[in-house]
């Protein structure tokens, strides 16, 4: 078992419980002591490790950059009509992407959502609205910021899981980008919710990280491992970070991927969100860390696949 992952788990981290999630500066990381960074690495890491998600601030995002980008989600919702929105549709992981399209892998009742894919400088420029003239500038601004981000927390979890720090980016070193999702979930009549739906049904992201950048909205919900459904709700200019699929099996099941959800309404209220997965390059072999080799007797990898099959398997698994 890694060193500083034993560490860890000896350490009572504040804000940590059954029902919470841990809110962890950054700022000691991106630009600390060699200690310092390693504190802030066992803080991250305990966190997804026991819920999951983990909030982050002083995570060097320009969240004007983040303000913008909603401003520009809304527009491209809102003003254009479905008419003009479907001359981008999706085209593999980049698009346009109706409502009532993707379904959750547990189930084929389609989500009560809607969305379009970004994903940086490998977006094809005919699926880029021309509509909306500051809208790849914008897109390209915020994938720039949260690749970044994602950078840092990558590296902050190899440092948990062991990894001393001229290792530290053995998993940022598998990066290759990632895929912006400007989600809308439209405003709901409650009264005739179809029966079973959900804005997102329960599921885990196949990503190795997922994070959404200043969240507007309540209705996001975790599955705690004690199996009790939890809010998460972290106004202002916080970033949440959870864990997915994709580090679940790097990491042989030290950090598991969360179950969350978002719940429909009380009210007539729509939502807006941003999350972006990361991405891996596509001949990546999803091999389980040579840190984490001995944390399972039985491996959770039945055989190694690329990340590029995982994802399509995993995209053909929900409606694409």
């Amino acid at each position: 078992m890694c060193r500083l992952y034993l560490l860890c788990m000896s350490m009572s981290i504040s804000m940590m419980n059954a029902s919470s999630v841990a809110l962890v500066n950054m700022e000691k990381f991106i630009n600390g002591t060699k200690e310092e960074r390693r504190h802030v690495a066992c803080e991250f890491g305990q966190a997804l490790k026991e819920v999951g998600f983990v909030a982050i601030y002083n995570c060097g995002i320009n969240f004007e950059v983040v303000d913008k980008a909603y401003a520009c989600s809304r527009r491209f919702f809102k003003e254009l009509n479905e008419s003009q929105r479907n001359k981008y549709l999706a085209k593999g992981n980049q698009g346009y992407v109706p409502f009532n399209v993707e379904h959750s892998i547990y189930s084929q009742i389609p989500d009560l959502k809607t969305f379009y894919h970004f994903c940086g400088y490998n977006q094809s420029d005919s699926l880029i609205p021309t509509e909306l003239p500051e809208f790849k500038s914008i897109m390209m601004a915020l994938h720039k910021e949260l690749v970044q981000c994602i950078q840092h927390c990558l590296q902050a979890t190899a440092l948990y899981l062991g990894y001393e720090e001229e290792e530290e980016t053995i998993l940022a070193d598998m990066l290759c980008g990632g895929v912006i999702r400007l989600l809308y979930y439209p405003a709901l009549d409650v009264k005739n919710i179809p029966e079973n739906s959900y804005r997102s049904a329960p599921h885990e992201d196949v990503s190795a990280m997922t994070i959404i950048p200043k969240p507007t909205a309540s209705g996001l919900r975790i599955l705690t491992r004690s199996g009790e459904w939890v809010d998460i709700d972290f106004p202002g200019d916080i970033a949440i970070i959870n864990a997915g699929d994709t580090l679940k099996l790097l990491t042989n099941g030290i950090i598991p991927s969360t179950t969350h959800c978002v719940i429909n309404p009380q009210d007539t209220s729509e939502r807006f969100s941003i999350p972006m997965f990361s991405d891996f390059k596509p001949d990546t072999p999803l091999k389980i860390l040579n840190k984490c080799a001995t944390y399972n007797d039985n491996s959770i990898a039945e055989k190694i696949i690329t990340y590029q099959e995982f994802l399509y398997n995993r995209l053909k698994s929900v409606g694409y």
